[in-house]
């Protein structure tokens, strides 16, 4: 087996420690949810969204944010920065974080509660706006999602997690919630949605394992991930569903010899030059990664937390990273990721600059007055926009008529949604057309 009950019985007396994987980053997770319920009694929402209807949206956090509750079963992790928040389509509005009063937290329970204990996931956010506004008048109160789990198996730390919850891990006793009220009376309404996908935003270039056209037979010395090369150590690698999800790894099952590490990562040919980052998503609680340059020179670790549970462990090199040896057991690889040396999509380059797209006066909502802003400068001679990719609303590289046109469509008439990284959330522009951003302060 990949982990004995001993291991499984530990992990859940580990304790989280500060290490390089959980370096400050930004998480931003994609959902997609079914409405399952709609309490509308005054007709507030105009009738606008049904049960049965797709919501689509993403929330974002920073793994570093500190935990500000007392409690050992309860971490609660408050944020305020413009970037940070959660932000939904559900119908014909948009339902987000108002990034001028971010109030969000996400909230994290591990066998907490009495005399019965759960296992809790909580994201809500108090300040809240609809793009475009309610026509009735309405305001959003509160966004909100929360999963239980009551066999205590989810979590096993009250730490803030890297990953998207394992959704098979949980039950969802109240659902995708988003609630509202007329200002001066009692008329209120509830969207409840069922998600169904949590899934991870990866903005740089990124590699997964795929089902091979026939099963191997026997271990494998070399498994080739795309453009990046995986090899064997002392013993053999092999291709594993470990949660029965559907998932395939690499499994490495061995820990290091006296002369070679369980595996290595090859990552020579995934950029013009050497990579500047690597993070390599795996299934491990011992794991160490070491990172090498062309010149043979160790350049970063990352170590990974004594939880057995997946991880995204990053090393970084303004030098480059050629190879990474993995050291360890029983680990699962998932998925690796990297930054070229000067690609925009580079958290280190400073050309990178993260922006939300349809939105050229860069104030955080796209509405009305961003096509006006953008017609402005096209025709009228105004000021050009700080952010050109923000107002490069299909991501074609071009400047013109159709992008100001794209919005209006988009808001008025449910045309198509702006290109990567849409008009929600903060994101680096990850196509191949770019006309810059020198500034958008609201993703800093």
């Amino acid at each position: 087996m990949l982990r004995s009950t001993a291991r499984a019985l530990l992990r859940a007396f580990a304790v989280a420690v500060v290490c390089k994987s959980l370096v400050a980053a930004p998480v931003t997770v994609d959902i997609e949810a079914n409405v399952s319920l709609i309490v509308d009694h005054s007709g507030l929402l105009g009738g606008a969204i049904s049960v049965g209807d797709i919501v689509t949206g993403s929330y974002t956090y920073e793994s570093s944010i500190p935990d500000s509750n007392p409690l050992s079963t309860v971490g609660d992790y408050w944020h305020s920065d413009a970037s940070h928040g959660i932000q939904l389509q559900a119908g014909p509005f948009q339902f987000l974080t108002d990034p001028t009063a971010v109030n969000f937290i996400v909230e994290i329970a591990n066998d907490h509660g009495s005399p019965t204990s759960s296992d809790n996931y909580l994201l809500r956010s108090y300040s809240n706006v609809a793009n475009p506004p309610l026509p009735s008048g309405a305001i959003v109160e509160h966004i909100s999602w929360q999963l239980d789990d009551f066999s205590q198996t989810a979590v096993y730390t009250t730490a803030l997690p890297t990953l998207p919850p394992h959704l098979p891990a949980w039950t969802s006793s109240f659902g995708l919630d988003i609630r509202g009220k007329l200002p001066g009376t009692s008329q209120t309404f509830l969207i409840r949605a069922e998600v169904e996908s949590a899934v991870l935003r990866l903005p740089q270039e990124c590699v997964t394992v795929e089902a091979p056209d026939n099963d191997p037979t026997g271990g494998l010395r070399v498994v080739q991930l795309g453009d990046v090369k995986v090899t064997a150590g002392f013993c053999d690698l092999s291709l594993v569903d470990f949660f029965g999800d559907g998932r395939l790894g690499v499994s490495i099952p061995c820990s290091e010899s006296a002369t070679s590490p369980p595996a290595t990562i090859h990552t020579d040919s995934v950029c013009p030059k050497l990579p500047t980052r690597v993070d390599v998503r795996i299934l491990t609680d011992i794991a160490e990664l070491r990172a090498f340059g062309s010149d043979g020179l160790l350049k970063d670790t990352a170590t990974a937390a004594p939880i057995y549970h997946e991880q995204i462990l990053t090393v970084e090199s303004t030098d480059g990273i050629e190879r990474i040896e993995v050291l360890g057991s029983q680990m699962v690889l998932y998925a690796v990721c990297w930054s070229c040396a000067d690609d925009p999509n580079d958290p280190n380059d400073p050309n990178g600059q993260d922006f939300r797209r349809a939105d050229p006066n860069a104030d955080g909502v796209v509405d009305m007055a961003d096509g006006i802003n953008l017609l402005g400068f096209l025709f009228l001679g105004n000021e050009a926009p700080s952010c050109m990719d923000a107002a490069d609303t299909d991501g074609n590289g071009e400047l013109d008529m159709s992008d100001a046109v794209a919005i209006f469509s988009y808001l008025f008439v449910g045309g198509k949604p702006p290109a990567a990284p849409g008009p929600m959330q903060c994101g680096p522009n990850a196509g191949q057309s770019k006309l810059g951003c020198k500034e958008y302060s609201l993703c800093e």
